[in-house]
């Protein structure tokens, strides 16, 4: 048996090695070593039939360690033959049979069945394979990198990634991140797969996973592929990542957006719709200066379609990003104070009636310096002044009021309104301020008002409003004097802040000396 292991034909070893096969085993090692090295021989052709054959040769032999170390043996010699690009049905039953096995199992079975492409037998078995397994088998599929890949490959892939086990399905995300070809489609089943996980916590951590390996494809999608990614997506990151693609090639913004456009209005998606419009705001183009007339067009249009949208929450969105323009005629008014007051949820109400009100006073406010626009400039801000409920937006608003022209009687008049009714102490102390600039002398109306707020219940009102009457008894006649120096005399002698107290009769102190000096 040495001699023929050795220095055998090659037609006798198989003949005498077939006979072995047939027989019982040998129980020494000695011959059993033998055996093995005419198996073992690279170029001795073995069928199928001879392959059966030592199966079952080996699973006769009684010694267990011998049985154990030539099973081994062969199924390395198996991998090796595989590896050769045999795969005749023994093979790939024994490869297959090898996987599926709970067992310890040499990682090259899995290379072995995917380099023969056996990828519906691997499909068939695919969902029995343990969680390592599947990963392994993904691991070993082709990459474009290197080669064309099969479908075969992709449906593995893909059902890894509906795997319910999370590394599984990280794995099959991965790979077809990377190498499928159709990114608009790989997309579309992604986010479908992720649609249908029942556990918000973890379809949550799908997306943001797919996320993290998908954003870059919306720059390698057409236009056309781009804007219809960004209607179907089931999150808004991708919806961003298209319009900030659209505004990049500054050439081509009027097809780009144009194609959005047309996406837009075909979409059944309200909620992407909204993001759409919510995400337009964004477009940095709309704060130029120096916009093209037709691109300026268009921008008009994407937004018109949105504040007609049969969505309030879509139109309220468009809204908001269409005072992005920043023009004066546009939105209109009377729309925009239409949807404002539609039917949406009211926290988002506030929201965006607060958000308008800073537009309009924020647009407006060049214009109170404006002979021509003066009067409606300043109506619309304090329209905003007197109708919000908001108080930073009821500041923004009496801070950017002016001082009255003494024949401005309608504005002076709001003024009062407000320096005395108002309900936030900084916008009446605001109004107070533009008022003190008037002649109290000729304006009783004005007068009265800081004569009502030296009864105020806030201190910094009565201290304003005292100190406003007290110069003002400096400045004019000792008619205007004798008629108002008893309210400040009686105020101070109610004040109740002690502080408050001691500045307010100092200050009648100095306006009794400084009258008495003048005169």
């Amino acid at each position: 048996m040495r001699l023929l292991a050795e220095e055998g034909n090659l037609e006798l070893k198989k003949a005498i090695l077939m006979k072995m096969l047939d027989s019982q085993p040998p129980t020494d090692e000695q011959t059993l070593s033998q055996i093995w090295r005419i198996i073992d021989d690279n170029q001795l052709d073995l069928n199928d039939d001879a392959m059966k054959k030592i199966d079952g040769f080996i699973a006769n032999i009684a010694n267990d360690r011998s049985r154990s170390g030539l099973s081994k043996k062969w199924d390395g010699k198996i991998y090796q033959i595989a590896s050769k690009g045999n795969s005749g049905e023994y093979i790939r039953n024994k490869l297959l049979d090898s996987l599926k096995k709970d067992r310890d199992f040499d990682p090259k079975t899995v290379v072995s069945l995917v380099r023969q492409g056996l990828y519906n037998d691997l499909i068939e078995i695919f969902p029995s394979l343990d969680g390592e397994k599947k990963i392994l088998l993904v691991s070993s599929l082709p990459s474009k990198e290197t080669e064309k890949v099969p479908q075969g490959a992709f449906d593995i892939a893909w059902m890894a990634l509906g795997d319910p086990g999370q590394s599984v399905s990280a794995k099959g995300l991965t790979y077809l991140s990377h190498n499928y070809p159709d990114e608009l489609d790989f997309l579309r089943k992604t986010w479908k797969i992720g649609g249908a996980i029942a556990d918000q916590k973890e379809k949550k951590r799908f997306f943001d996973f797919l996320w993290s390996h998908s954003y870059s494809k919306i720059g390698s999608m057409t236009i056309a592929e781009a804007c219809e990614a960004a209607m179907e997506s089931p999150t808004e990151n991708y919806v961003e990542r298209v319009i900030d693609r659209l505004e990049q090639d500054s050439d081509q913004r009027l097809a780009n957006f144009s194609a959005l456009l047309e996406a837009f209005s075909k979409s059944e998606s309200e909620q992407n719709r909204f993001w759409v419009m919510r995400e337009m705001k964004e477009v940095s183009y709309l704060q130029f200066a120096f916009r093209k007339p037709e691109e300026l067009e268009l921008f008009k249009k994407i937004f018109s379609t949105g504040l007609e949208d049969k969505s309030p929450a879509v139109r309220a969105a468009a809204l908001e990003s269409s005072l992005s323009l920043q023009r004066l005629d546009f939105p209109d008014e009377e729309m925009a104070e239409k949807i404002i007051s539609s039917d949406l949820p009211r926290e988002r109400q506030k929201e965006i009636k607060k958000n308008y009100g800073f537009w309009i006073c924020r647009n407006w406010d060049n214009l109170t310096r404006d002979r021509d626009k003066r009067d409606e400039a300043l109506s619309k801000i304090i329209r905003i002044l007197n109708s919000t409920e908001d108080e930073e937006l009821a500041k923004f608003a009496s801070s950017r009021l002016d001082h009255p022209a003494p024949e401005e009687n309608k504005y002076i008049s709001e003024l009062a309104k407000i320096a005395e009714k108002n309900p936030y102490r900084e916008c009446r102390l605001e109004a107070m301020t533009h008022l003190s600039a008037l002649d109290f002398s000729k304006d009783s109306a004005v007068t009265s008002v800081f004569l009502k707020n030296l009864g105020d219940k806030d201190a910094e009102i009565r201290w304003r409003a005292f100190m406003s009457i007290a110069h003002k008894c400096q400045k004019y006649n000792a008619e205007f004097r004798e008629k108002n120096l008893g309210a400040l005399k009686a105020a101070a002698g109610k004040e109740k802040n002690e502080k408050t107290k001691a500045d307010m009769e100092n200050m009648l102190r100095h306006s009794l000396d400084a009258f008495e000096k003048k005169n």
